[in-house]
């Protein structure tokens, strides 16, 4: 088995650490997939974003895994997301916080996704502390200037989480 702790920092912004995450995770899961790998036997894959900072520990078990795995981390960072898996992504992060969408500007999202795609991976050994719970933290930010999330609803509806006007 080899194990890969990675991390990118999304400075003061959990919001768009989140969005990445699962951008990021949906990617090379299906690009793996594709290639013959099977989730859970021969790849585990957690992802998960503390304060500004999205983490991603995987567990390679087919000898053939870490040369896959490097090469779905060089194409994601060089691969143009598609608007729809981004608005996709964005929803799934409302579901998790119990938020609806209530504005996004794509092409400022996708701006900054992008930024965050060229930074560097950093191993997760080299980190030093960090806060996870502030203000700028995916647990307490719910609005930037380019998407915004609306109150924690008290009822649900089958559209409650994309109400964008």
């Amino acid at each position: 088995m080899r194990y890969s702790p990675l991390y990118k920092i999304s400075k003061d912004n959990g919001l768009l650490a989140h969005v990445y995450e699962h951008l990021l995770a949906q990617y090379i899961l299906k690009y793996l997939q594709d290639r013959g790998f099977f989730i859970s036997s021969d790849i585990i894959l957690t992802a998960k974003t503390y304060g500004d900072t999205c983490y991603m520990d995987v567990e390679l078990y087919n000898p053939a895994a870490p040369n896959a795995y490097n090469e779905v981390l060089r194409a994601f960072d060089k691969h143009a997301i598609p608007e729809k898996a981004v608005r996709r992504a964005v929803s799934e992060c409302g579901i998790e916080i119990n938020r609806a969408v209530l504005e996004l500007k794509q092409d400022e999202l996708m701006s900054n996704l992008s930024r965050m795609q060229s930074s560097g991976w950093r191993q997760q050994s080299e980190m030093t502390y960090r806060k996870s719970y502030d203000k700028s933290s995916v647990d307490t930010l719910f609005c930037v200037p380019y998407l915004k999330y609306g109150k924690n609803p008290t009822s649900y509806s089958p559209n409650a989480f994309w109400n964008i006007q």
